[in-house]
């Protein structure tokens, strides 16, 4: 078994709430960051210099790529927007956040998972190249502690990771849960497994290939068909990863009936706090925008695009209707003329 140890030619970074740990016997690197150093709330900012911080990871990932070596990310929080709260304020300031992005960008070769929470709830992140090609991800588990607020609850989750331990690469993860419904005193032994991501999504794979294709379900609103005679799933649409069922020893068929497509991942966000039926398609376009757009104007135009796109839809659909009444009333005065 190999054991990590704290990179002791950086080990003055560790004042700043920030620091590496190199794995012996394989090229697995862990880089905690202090991200409230690039947060938008002031007094967490003041802490730590953002700017010598970013150089140190700058200098780290360079030394990375020299060594060969696959990276994770750690930190308390990634950067982009609340997708169950727009107005709250983005969790990076703009700067900070432009300069680390880029830096996932520039070396998403070697950055094999990036891993934050903050936000209390189960979601994840895409990062873009600049010709909107998926190249890194980032996931977001939820919080060991309880919510409950308006927008926002969730019941407790804790998350395994299963991964490749000689390159880093993610191939799975298992999410237990406690149901505050059924056990109100968070009993421990009540913890149980709410879903197993590959099967979960029925991915092949864990790659922001796969993460992006999921997100791409959150616009349609009729992209998954169940089956229930056949027991099968099938979806139509473009270039998607085929959606299987769970096994048997995690939901019934009724479950799986009422978690299709992208009602899969509404549930789970709140960790089964909130029903599919609680997100319409205003919500589920903001849980798109903030998975797919971590610069935060961008969010911001991504929800308003949308909000103009279903004013108009609604405005159509209105419309039309007018006519078809106005078409049904002409008819029937000129048949009851006619009888005349």
């Amino acid at each position: 078994m190999s054991y990590g140890i704290i990179d002791n030619s950086h080990q003055n970074d560790f004042i700043g709430g920030y620091y590496t740990i190199e794995q012996k016997g394989n090229k697995l690197r862990i880089i905690a960051l202090n991200s409230n150093a690039f947060s938008t709330v002031e007094r967490q900012r003041n802490v730590v210099n953002p700017i010598e911080q970013l150089e140190w990871l700058e200098k780290i990932l360079m030394k990375s790529v020299m060594n060969k070596e696959t990276v994770y990310l750690v930190s308390h929080m990634c950067p982009g927007a609340n997708e169950r709260d727009q107005d709250e304020a983005p969790t990076f300031k703009d700067d900070y956040s432009a300069n680390y992005l880029e830096m996932i960008r520039r070396f998403a070769n070697i950055i094999v998972g990036q891993f934050c929470g903050h936000l209390h709830s189960d979601t994840f992140r895409i990062v873009y190249d600049h010709n909107k090609k998926p190249v890194s991800w980032m996931m977001v588990a939820p919080s060991l502690t309880p919510n409950k607020s308006p927008g926002v609850s969730n019941n407790p989750g804790l998350r395994l990771y299963k991964f490749n331990t000689n390159t880093g690469h993610i191939i799975d993860y298992t999410q237990y849960y406690i149901d505050l419904e059924s056990s109100p005193n968070g009993d421990p032994d009540d913890w149980r497994i709410e879903y197993n991501l590959t099967h979960y999504y029925g991915l092949h794979e864990i790659s922001p290939r796969s993460l992006h294709a999921i997100a791409e379900t959150f616009q349609d609103e009729d992209s998954v068909q169940f089956d229930s005679l056949k027991g099968k799933m099938s979806v139509f649409d473009r270039a998607r990863p085929t959606f299987e069922l769970l096994k048997p020893n995690y939901y019934t068929t009724t479950e799986l009936n009422a978690t299709c497509g992208v009602h899969r991942y509404i549930e789970a966000n709140s960790v089964r706090q909130l029903k599919p039926k609680d997100c319409n398609l205003e919500c589920r376009r903001a849980h798109y925008c903030a998975v797919t757009e971590l610069d935060y104007s961008r969010f911001h135009s991504c929800v308003e695009t949308a909000a103009e796109a279903l004013s108009g839809s609604v405005h159509s659909r209105s419309s039309k209707a007018l006519f078809i009444a106005a078409v049904l009333l002409a008819i029937a005065m000129l048949t009851q003329h006619c009888h005349h």
